[in-house]
């Protein structure tokens, strides 16, 4: 090798390491392994807590009859800590029929102009009314939608769970969606046919 050869190579070395330096690596130490990582640094972070979900709509609600003949709930828009309070309201707006914006949106009520309801007592989920329905009274089509009404109005409060309609305090029979009479507490489920947005029932085959 010649010396001219022999000092071009220890240049070239001497670039390199300065290279290496100017770049911040250590040239004399060797690499260490990691043994141990800052305390939670190796765990899966928890995934974030779901944020509580909120009702579209809240009860009670005020059904009355849309142009289809079915029962369309309307938000009642009152509400107290006093079932017994809230049950008087919400049979105050049956009594007096849809507001006139609600009439104008083809709401209408089958209860009749001179209607009475009164709240007799609450007793273990049940509210016992009575009701009176002066003349012109509803058809005998729509008396379902008149119960109905009332039904689903009433049950649609917190701790409503039946409604039995009565009359000077004696229970009534009061007509189903099928035409069928019944003297016995009404739950919401009996008039689910009637509200707006459900499956009809189905049709009993003939056997």
């Amino acid at each position: 090798m010649s010396r001219l050869r022999g000092t071009r190579l220890l240049a070239g070395a001497a670039l390199v390491v300065l290279a290496v330096a100017a770049c911040g690596v250590p040239t004399t130490s060797p690499p260490t392994a990691i043994t141990e990582v800052p305390y939670n640094l190796m765990e899966t972070p928890a995934p974030p807590s779901p944020l509580p979900s909120t009702p579209a709509t809240r009860g009670p609600f005020i059904y009355w009859v849309n142009a289809a003949d079915q029962l369309a709930a309307i938000e009642a828009g009152t509400t107290t800590s006093d079932a017994a309070d809230t049950v008087a309201a919400v049979l105050t707006r049956l009594a007096q029929g849809p507001s006139d914006l609600e009439r104008e949106s083809g709401l209408s009520t089958a209860l009749g102009p001179d209607v009475s309801l009164t709240v007799n007592r609450i007793e273990g989920g049940r509210a016992d009314i009575d009701i009176t329905i002066g003349p012109p009274g509803p058809s005998a089509r729509r008396l379902p939608l008149a119960v109905g009404q009332i039904v689903l109005s009433l049950t649609s409060i917190s701790g409503i769970d039946s409604v039995w309609l009565m009359s000077d305090g004696t229970p009534i029979e009061a007509p189903l969606p099928d035409g069928a009479l019944t003297a016995r507490p009404l739950t919401a489920q009996d008039f689910t046919a009637l509200v707006a947005g459900q499956p009809p029932p189905a049709t009993p085959r003939a056997t």
